[in-house]
């Protein structure tokens, strides 16, 4: 049985792109990145200060490739091979662009990615 992978996801589905302005655009972005990343097995944490990271994703999966798309291996061995899990740590940017046409859409470029 394949698992169907669906991302980004809608998070706020009642709620219109157009209901989205300057003033709460940035807020209600690092929100549905933040719901993204946890329906696929992530623990997202809110940095304290605003450092230009956003958000703090951590997961821990098996070294040896066992772990599941939306599984989180944290304080547990892995099931199939019994090893002990890796913890990956990501530092993660938000960045806010306009609508063009109410279409949702990443425009990302290499400046935009900060190495870790």
């Amino acid at each position: 049985m394949t698992e169907e992978i669906v991302f980004p996801k809608n998070p706020f589905e009642d709620i219109k792109p157009s209901d989205f302005n300057k003033l709460n655009k940035k807020h209600v972005t690092e929100d549905f990145v933040e719901e993204n990343f946890a329906s696929l097995g992530w623990d997202v944490s809110v940095p304290f200060n605003d450092t230009g990271i956003d958000r703090i994703i951590i997961k821990t999966i098996c070294p040896k490739g066992h772990t599941k798309l939306n599984e989180n291996l944290r304080n547990k061995p892995c099931p199939v091979c019994k090893s002990d899990g890796i913890e990956i740590i990501r530092f993660v940017q938000v960045k806010t662009r306009q609508l063009k046409n109410n279409i949702f859409g990443f425009t990302l470029k290499s400046k935009d990615i900060r190495i870790d």
